[in-house]
C-alpha cells in the first residue's frame, strides 16, 4: 500500500506517554513522512495541540530537549510535504476518540491511541501488527497491483483534499509510468464530484539539460 492515512489521539504525545514510547512513535512518524499521511482533525486543531504538547518537553533535560527537536523537525517535514490531511470541525471536540470515529472508521488505515480497543493500536502494537506490514509495503510491490486497487487506495486520500501536490523530480506526462497514476488521480477526483477549487500542483526539476 503506497498511500495510507493514520488518525492519532493527541494523548499519544502526552509527556509521560511520549517519553516511554518515543522510539516507536518516531518510527511511525518517519514512516508516515515516507509513504503516508496523518489526519489533521477538527479544523486543524490536532496539529496545534500536538505542537503545544511537544513544546512542554523540558529544554534543560538533554534527552527531552533532543526528543523535542526531533519531533518538531518531523512535524515540520509533515507540514512541508503536505502529509497532514485537513478535516473540518465536528461536534465531538471534547472527546478525541469520538472525534476520530465521527469521521468514519473507513477513512483511516489505522488509529493510533494510548490504549488498545476495537480498531485502535498503541504504537508498539501497531508496529508489530500485520496491518503495519501491509500498509508500509514498498512501492515496487505496490506497483504490481491492479488499476482498480490503486484507485481504491487513492480515493480516501483525495476525498478531503483541498490541495494536491505531486512531487517527483523526474515526472514526465509523456511517459506511461507517470501518465497512468496521473490519469487515475484525475478520474478519481471527477468521480467524487470534487470541488473545482481543489489545487493540483506538480513539482519537478528542469530536465531540459537532460534532453539532447
Amino acid at each position: 500500500m503506497l498511500f495510507y492515512e493514520l488518525a492519532c489521539h493527541p494523548e499519544v504525545f502526552g509527556k509521560n506517554y511520549l517519553l516511554e514510547n518515543k522510539d516507536n512513535i518516531k518510527t511511525i512518524l518517519r514512516d508516515v513522512v515516507k509513504k503516508g499521511s496523518i489526519a489533521n482533525l477538527n479544523d486543524a486543531q490536532w496539529q496545534l495541540l500536538i505542537e503545544e504538547k511537544i513544546s512542554f518537553l523540558n529544554e534543560k533535560i538533554a534527552k527531552e530537549y533532543k526528543l523535542k527537536i526531533q519531533l518538531q523537525n518531523i512535524l515540520k517535514t509533515l507540514v512541508t510535504r503536505k502529509k497532514l490531511i485537513y478535516y473540518k470541525k465536528t461536534s465531538n471536540d471534547e472527546d478525541w476518540l469520538k472525534t476520530i470515529f465521527s469521521y468514519g472508521i473507513d477513512e483511516f488505515a489505522a488509529i493510533l491511541s494510548t490504549i488498545t480497543e476495537k480498531n485502535t493500536f498503541d504504537p508498539e502494537d501497531l508496529l508489530d501488527s500485520d496491518l503495519w506490514e501491509e500498509i508500509t509495503k514498498t512501492s515496487s510491490e505496490y506497483a504490481k497491483q491492479s488499476e482498480e486497487y490503486i484507485k481504491s487506495e487513492i480515493a480516501p486520500i483525495l476525498h478531503n483534499a483541498g490541495q494536491i501536490d505531486l512531487i517527483d523530480p523526474y515526472f514526465d506526462i509523456l511517459e506511461e509510468r507517470y501518465k497512468k497514476p496521473f490519469k487515475i488521480i484525475l478520474e478519481t477526483l471527477s468521480q467524487n464530484n470534487f470541488d473545482e477549487s481543489v489545487s493540483l500542483t506538480i513539482h519537478i526539476k528542469n530536465q531540459n539539460k537532460n534532453k539532447g
